[in-house]
């Protein structure tokens, strides 16, 4: 065999000068379209993407293909799904519309105590409404109020409102925009929402780094008052002190090399304070208490805003050593529980602006089968019911975790 016009030595190999197929195999169920290989330890893994939105995560590259391989969650990672639990309503996104289903009802039993037991439904579950939203992109966030009267859908661009008005026969919703709402020229996209427990607010997390606070508690009269608009996401902290006249004609000021998307919104449940993340692990606190209506939009004609922030930025977190996955308040408390990329918990109490007893005493002693897994929480809740529990989900387990016990090394997941 001849290569470039020279005769191959005797011991010369083959796959030297020539590639030699090591092995195959299919991961993916559409074309792929990129790959990033690292062999450096502890890396030391294929990483393989495509059009199915999935990532193969193949470890220990020299094992190729016989190696061990981990199917990442496919994206968004944010949920997809909204509660009212006021109204025992479901809201769910999809690419180009949302559906509303209202939950059954099931007959309270003393034998049904037990976890596996058959509840006795005598109602089940109906779809009452299904929008069908005309935008330039895909969704990208949707919120529904706690007692099912408003419910907010947003693409790239713009953001909408629309009220919702349930049958007194178990027919099908009313579902009707509110066309006094902010146009986009005011309140762009949105990369997450969310309201206030006691539905009076919305909070906005636009596509220009700004967290827009909306009082939609007269959107029956078509009123719609700005209330803030916090632009520390794009800045960076603001002294506390310090006043913000912030002028708004299709965005806010000039966005800077700080600027970051939101992707992490919570409010507690007393309605209170508000926590932002975004993708630079910054993680601000802001008190809603302080807000004072300074505007009001009533016609959507309206371009230009001028306005003040007065002391609403409480505190800004301390940075942790690795980016933040998702956070929440827990039930009835000003306490953030905050969960980390490395499935590390912290518990921040933002009145006092410092980690709790707990969270200094025990965040570094969480079990090791938790820190080790692949895959990282997306989600954390807590109940009144067990306040001292935290329920954190990943795409492949769910787990508890007891902030009344300190944490054992063995502890079961």
């Amino acid at each position: 065999m001849k290569s470039r016009g020279r005769r191959m030595g005797k011991k010369e190999k083959l796959y030297a000068r020539n590639w030699v197929l090591s092995g195959d195999r299919r991961f993916h169920s559409h074309d792929v379209r990129a790959l990033a290989l690292c062999e450096e330890k502890p890396i030391d893994a294929l990483v393989s993407g495509g059009v199915d939105a999935t990532f193969i995560v193949s470890h220990t590259i020299a094992k190729f293909p016989e190696c061990k391989q981990q199917r990442q969650a496919m994206f968004p990672q944010r949920p997809l799904v909204s509660l009212a639990r006021e109204a025992r309503l479901v809201l769910a996104r999809f690419d180009d519309h949302v559906k509303v289903w209202a939950l059954g009802q099931s007959v309270e039993s003393c034998d049904a105590n037990h976890v596996g037991d058959k509840l006795n439904v005598i109602k089940k579950e109906r779809l009452i409404a299904e929008v069908k939203i005309k935008a330039i992109t895909n969704l990208t966030a949707s919120a529904m109020s706690d007692d099912g009267t408003l419910l907010t859908v947003s693409d790239l661009f713009s953001t909408r409102l629309f009220s919702i008005k349930l049958s007194s026969h178990d027919g099908p919703a009313a579902i009707t925009r509110a066309k006094q709402f902010p146009s986009p020229q005011l309140i762009p996209g949105s990369t997450s929402i969310t309201f206030t427990p006691d539905s009076k607010r919305v909070i906005l997390a636009g596509t220009d780094s700004v967290v827009r606070v909306v009082d939609v508690s007269d959107a029956r009269r078509g009123e719609f008052p700005l209330l803030a608009a916090f632009i520390e996401h794009r800045i960076g902290r603001v002294g506390e002190n310090e006043m913000k006249d912030v002028v708004q004609e299709s965005g806010v000021g000039t966005k800077g090399s700080n600027a970051e998307l939101v992707a992490t919104v919570s409010v507690s449940g007393d309605s209170q304070w508000l926590a932002t993340g975004d993708f630079a692990n910054r993680i601000h606190v802001f008190n809603l208490d302080r807000l004072k209506v300074t505007w009001v939009c009533s016609c959507s004609c309206i371009r230009t805003l001028t306005f003040q922030c007065r002391c609403q930025h409480h505190v800004t977190l301390p940075n942790f050593p690795s980016q933040h996955a998702t956070f929440t308040f827990r039930a009835n408390s000003s306490v953030l529980a905050i969960t980390l990329a490395t499935n590390e918990i912290f518990l921040y109490d933002v009145e006092q602006a410092r980690l709790t007893d707990w969270s200094r005493s025990n965040s570094h002693l969480l079990p090791e089968r938790l820190l080790k897994r692949p895959e990282h929480a997306i989600g954390i809740a807590s109940s009144e019911a067990v306040p001292g529990k935290v329920v954190l989900w990943a795409s492949d387990y769910l787990c508890t975790l007891d902030t009344r016990k300190v944490p054992c090394l063995s502890h079961h997941l």
